[in-house]
């Protein structure tokens, strides 16, 4: 009887050693699933974090170009249509664009613009002339600090001022007379780029501004 009863002992406590061991390798997968969502959650939120820094670096790029535009108008000489007329071009070229028929597409949209390194139809932010007729020099300015963008902001000017009128019609320009030269709308458009590049070498962040300046 003695040696029964040792024998049914023995056996409860192997059960119980067994169940223990299950009880702990279910725990042990359940910890290691939460670790591995953890790890998940805080590399989206770091890429998260990122993209946001780099598009807000983008948005600060093209606000400092549409800045230097607006410098621009604001400094071009009144009374000088002959050298404003000459200034400003069609097809758009220097970054500075005559205006369109109400018809046309705005000179900002392509195909009408290239926003590339190598385009003449935008000015690249620290490396653009300063523009004929104007009141005073425009300081010169430092391109934006290596590194700190994927590439340079643009900028371009279009003159949309509408004939004998003193108001744009819907953001287009028409013909206009020369005594209205520089003396009317401006639409600035401007493009920054963020830090972040892909493996194109192409920046992962673009943020286009526009501003209207009335220059009287």
């Amino acid at each position: 009887m003695g040696d029964s009863k040792m024998i049914t002992k023995t056996g409860l406590i192997g059960q119980q050693q067994g169940a223990a061991l299950v009880v702990a390798l279910i725990m042990l997968v359940l910890m290691t699933l939460v670790s591995i969502t953890a790890m998940q959650v805080t590399t989206v939120q770091q890429k998260m974090v990122t993209n946001s820094r780099d598009l807000n670096t983008a948005f600060q790029a093209a606000e400092t170009a549409l800045r230097r535009g607006e410098d621009y108008i604001l400094l071009m000489k009144r009374g000088k249509a002959t050298e404003l007329d000459d200034l400003f071009t069609d097809p758009c070229t220097s970054g500075l664009c005559k205006p369109k028929p109400e018809s046309s597409d705005p000179q900002w949209l392509p195909p009408n613009v290239s926003w590339a390194d190598d385009s003449t139809t935008t000015l690249k932010y620290g490396s653009e002339p300063a523009p004929a007729g104007a009141s005073t020099d425009i300081p010169d300015i430092s391109p934006l600090p290596d590194g700190s963008v994927a590439k340079q902001p643009r900028f371009m000017i279009e003159d949309i001022t509408p004939s004998g009128a003193g108001t744009p019609k819907g953001g287009l320009g028409t013909t206009k007379n020369d005594n209205e030269i520089g003396k009317g709308w401006f639409r600035i458009t401007a493009q920054g780029y963020g830090q972040a590049q892909g493996e194109d070498g192409k920046s992962l962040s673009r943020v286009m501004l526009q501003s209207v300046r009335k220059k009287d």
